[in-house]
């Protein structure tokens, strides 16, 4: 008994918050064919979120075939845009991506388009590699199909596991944190391998045949059971026998017209003596108790009684005096179409032709401007600071995914070729380390200001390590603390970006996104070298975590006040 007791007690306990009742409606899986979809999301979290540091080890054979690498600027080579403009796609395009994902009933060719807008994207840089370079438009659309499908790949992965995970949800984050993390560190040194062993060309289409598979495992997307009945209307349908208790009648005016004509009169109508019921041919049928009175003889009388009462209170007042104190009877919230639902001992006014309220309507919401709530973000100053945050992340991806297998292969005379790529793979190995620390960090309010300060403070030392470093140790030491620092940004920056649990997103979180690509597509008007551009980033890193500190500062000394 005590087990039992214990068991409905956890059932009780709906998002670690005691319920009274248990909860109504279908729940989610979180399990069962959810594992399968975490199986083929993994596949693109994988491969996906590190295509920039794979068009930067193809940046770096493109210019080492070319010879042009000592001087290395930063728009010299055409790759370069291909980068700049997957970055910025796919961050301004991932509203519009999450409003497809979440009103198509097809997951499955959502992932296909996505696949398929990658992988296209991916071999337009055939022009780049065989030396075509008056043709930049092709690499400007090789980025924005490349960057839009990257979007929806990973809006459609992302609302599947919010819709088959709830209380193991972060742990399902997790494993993706943790997917990003390996494909950081294969990506390039697989790249860099077999780009020694055969020529570019090759491996570019071998590189998006791999993510071609993504279209054989997106077979596997599909919505949960539970969000499949939302979008089906259903009727209550229900057939009344003519042997059923008057409870539920027949039909509305059988009991509505004898009251209607009671109240004509004024005087109550008199209905059969209880010796009456007894003489009806139905009667013989039944067997008699020995009770007192029977719930029909009592119910007859109490339907007698409030008649009485009803006809001398219209008696003690004028007509017109009811007219004015008249108050609407509430109706009921819900009933059968057609059906009188036990109104036997009711008095309404007595119209028997009206339809019953099935639903009683709500108040219309009133509709906001879209203005008005563009505006009502721009006022607000946290909106800012993750602003500021959301742009120093994506250029620091951009500076050092694309540029730092580069600059570190002309940096250090006496690395050859086919180690730089093994290191850049080897620097991912901290993140893979501390991703699970971040994710769990992330939850807390308190605690994540103090953390982008850090990492944000990290990055930028990292950064000037770049600039200033005189040997290879302090090079890979600043390249380890950036590879954190970028990790840990990506990784707290999630709850900044306003997105439900549902996946849902809001107007702060296409204005962070629409202005952090037309930010980051400002770097086309500078034409510097990589060490300016590192200059760059390190100055947005300190001016953040300058900004996420103050803030905190701040948000102490008015509490303590």
């Amino acid at each position: 008994m005590e087990e039992r007791g214990n068991e409905n007690r956890n059932r009780m306990h709906i998002d670690n918050i005691l319920a009274s009742q248990p909860e109504l409606g279908p729940n989610i899986p979180d399990g069962g064919y959810g594992w399968v979809i975490v199986v083929a999301s993994a596949f693109f979290h994988v491969l996906v979120p590190s295509i920039p540091v794979g068009l930067g080890i193809f940046l770096l054979f493109s210019r080492v075939a070319n010879g042009n690498y000592e001087q290395a600027v930063l728009w010299d080579n055409n790759i370069a845009y291909v980068s700049l403009f997957f970055i910025a796609t796919s961050t301004i395009a991932a509203p519009l991506a999450r409003l497809l994902a979440l009103n198509s009933t097809w997951p499955r060719l959502v992932a296909t388009a996505g696949t398929s807008l990658t992988c296209g994207g991916i071999l337009l840089i055939w022009p780049t590699i065989n030396g075509n370079a008056s043709n930049s438009s092709l690499f400007v659309l090789a980025g924005i199909f490349a960057g839009g499908g990257a979007s929806i790949i990973l809006a459609q992965v992302d609302i599947l596991l919010l819709q088959y995970f709830k209380l193991k949800l972060e742990l399902v984050r997790t494993i993706m944190y943790l997917g990003e993390a390996v494909g950081f560190i294969i990506t390039p040194i697989a790249l860099g391998h077999t780009i020694i062993q055969s020529d570019l060309l090759h491996i570019i289409t071998w590189y998006q045949a791999i993510l071609l598979q993504g279209v054989i495992l997106s077979i596997a997307f599909r919505k949960p059971n539970y969000l499949k009945s939302a979008s089906q209307r259903y009727r209550l349908i229900r057939g009344l026998s003519d042997e059923e208790e008057d409870v539920f009648a027949k039909n509305t005016t059988e009991l509505q017209n004898p009251r209607a004509s009671q109240m004509e009169s004024g005087t109550p109508s008199v209905s059969n003596p209880p010796d009456a019921v007894g003489q009806n041919g139905t009667a013989r049928h039944w067997e008699t108790f020995d009770e007192s009175t029977t719930p029909r003889t009592a119910r007859t009388e109490l339907h007698k009684t409030f008649a009485i009462e009803f006809s001398n209170d219209l008696d003690h007042n004028s007509h017109a005096s009811f007219e004015d104190n008249y108050v609407p009877i509430p109706k009921p919230l819900f009933s059968e179409s057609r059906i009188n639902n036990n109104t036997s001992y009711s008095y309404e006014g007595g119209v028997g032709n009206e339809d019953p309220v099935v639903f009683m309507p709500n108040a219309a919401p009133a509709k906001n401007n879209s203005w008005e709530k563009i505006l009502s973000v721009l006022k607000e100053p946290t909106f800012y600071k993750s602003l500021l945050f959301t742009i120093t992340t994506r250029f620091a991806m951009f500076a050092f995914w694309t540029l730092f297998p580069t600059y570190l292969y002309i940096k250090i005379d006496r690395f050859k070729i086919h180690n730089t790529p093994s290191i850049v793979g080897a620097l991912s190995v901290s993140s893979l380390m501390f991703s699970p620390a971040l994710n769990w960090a992330k939850k807390s309010h308190k605690l994540r200001p103090l953390l982008i300060w850090i990492f944000c403070w990290m990055g930028a030392v990292g950064f000037l390590f770049f600039n200033e470093a005189g040997d290879e140790t302090a090079l890979i030491f600043g390249a380890v603390v950036i590879t954190i620092s970028l990790n840990a940004c990506q990784i707290l920056g999630v709850p900044l970006m306003n997105i439900n649990n549902y996946g849902e997103h809001t107007v702060s979180y296409v204005l962070l996104c629409a202005i952090t690509a037309i930010s980051l597509l400002s770097l086309l008007a500078i034409d510097v070298n990589y060490r300016g551009c590192f200059g760059i980033v390190a100055v947005l890193e300190f001016v953040t975590g300058s900004v996420w500190l103050a803030n905190y500062v701040y948000k102490k000394m008015k509490n303590i006040r």
